[in-house]
């Protein structure tokens, strides 16, 4: 496995925009550069997947959870809200963390230039499928926990028991590719943290998901750190 570098991450942004050096611009070819950055959980991840939506358990359709009650068990439906790789390991889907990257830089800038569509617009994901592993040996990881909690149904507004898988010490590795001519890696790595703190990833994170604020509002869950792999 590559190393992990404790690279110094540059500050976020104040005032609204984002360290910006032009001398490190490169010319306009089309060319793409490669990151890969490894993303060490600081909070537990839970998961939530789109397998494990028809299933019943947070379903807002009394009429499918009581079904999915009895045709499905608990284990069966954490299991179906994970994300699995097909030998045993787990993946959380890259595009996550860019996204988080995304909304972590709404409202400022870098540069000149809208911060969010800057990154939309030359910076992308290339491991679509990053592996979980334990944060503290490398290892994939091939266990996790199962986290159950009351929610609210949105629709009625009465209680609903929400099964979920969470790992407590995961990390993954991410290789994105990004256009230099127009976006520094800095500027990426800094987005990438403050995600890490202000937004994270999966079910009950700092931030709300933009399509549904009914996932992860306002939790603790899925926060990380960012460091460089060279």
């Amino acid at each position: 496995m590559a190393t992990a570098t404790k690279t110094r991450i540059p500050k976020p942004a104040v005032n609204g925009e984002h360290e910006a050096d032009p001398s490190g611009m490169q010319s306009v070819t089309g060319e793409m550069t490669t990151l890969r950055v490894r993303f060490i959980g600081i909070t537990p991840l839970i998961q939530h997947s789109t397998r494990g939506m028809d299933l019943g358990w947070d379903s807002g359709d009394e009429s499918v959870k009581k079904t999915a009650k009895k045709s499905k068990t608990k284990e069966a439906v954490c299991e179906e809200g994970t994300y699995p790789i097909g030998d045993g390991t787990y993946y959380h889907p890259g595009e996550s963390f860019r996204s988080a990257a995304i909304d972590a830089v709404t409202g400022t800038k870098i540069g000149k230039q809208s911060a969010p569509a800057l990154l939309m617009s030359s910076f992308f994901v290339v491991t679509e499928r990053p592996i979980l592993i334990d944060s503290k040996n490398g290892k994939p990881l091939t266990k996790y926990g199962t986290d159950e909690r009351y929610g609210r149904n949105p629709s009625t507004g009465g209680a609903v028991l929400c099964v979920r898988p969470i790992w407590q010490e995961w990390a993954c590795e991410v290789e994105f590719e990004y256009d230099a001519a127009f976006i520094h890696e800095k500027s990426i790595l800094q987005s990438l943290a403050l995600a890490g703190v202000k937004v994270g990833i999966g079910i009950l994170r700092p931030m709300p998901s933009k399509k549904n604020k009914n996932r992860g509002k306002g939790g603790r869950y899925g926060k990380f750190r960012v460091e460089i792999v060279k």
